[in-house]
């Protein structure tokens, strides 16, 4: 996964596009690419194609197949998430779990193999609001917004 959303970064700072990345709260990450003026077909078609372009970059760890019985222990590239009758854990939501674990919005620095998305709960997440400041706060900017759907649009197949 850390490789995974790594690779997705470099494709990001080639392309220019600003992009936001949380822990989903449990054993994922979401990528947030602030945007507008797409339709759900529009969002869900670039994302196939940035799904395409990671797994040609890490073709040994990743797939992009749909049905779980043909992805064997490859890491699922999933763009379904822009579909528009699916949910996605907001940011600092609270995950049903023995133990509280939040999404909670990161540095992309901190996308690396010391990551522990456990460490994230209902507990710490306060002190961690307290010293980092809301790292989301960017993802409703427009001038974020309208340059990166400039870029996007491109994307479109």
């Amino acid at each position: 996964m850390i490789k995974a959303a790594q690779a997705s970064k470099e494709i990001f700072d080639k392309l220019k596009i600003k992009s936001f990345v949380k822990t989903s709260g449990k054993t994922g990450m979401h990528i947030y690419i602030p945007c507008e003026g797409f339709s759900f077909a529009d969002a869900r078609n670039i994302a196939e194609n940035i799904c395409r372009q990671i797994h040609k970059s890490l073709p040994g760890i990743t797939t992009t197949e749909v049905s779980i019985s043909k992805r064997g222990d490859k890491l699922y590239l999933d763009p379904n998430q822009n579909d528009e009758a699916d949910t996605v854990a907001a940011p600092y939501s609270v995950r049903p779990a023995p133990v509280p674990t939040v999404s909670t919005p990161l540095e992309w620095k901190e996308v690396n193999d010391k990551l522990d998305p456990t460490k994230f709960t209902i507990h710490t997440i306060g002190d961690r609001l307290k010293k980092k400041g809301d790292l989301f706060e960017g993802v409703m900017d427009e001038k974020i917004r309208k340059k990166n759907s400039a870029v996007l649009r491109k994307l479109v197949d």
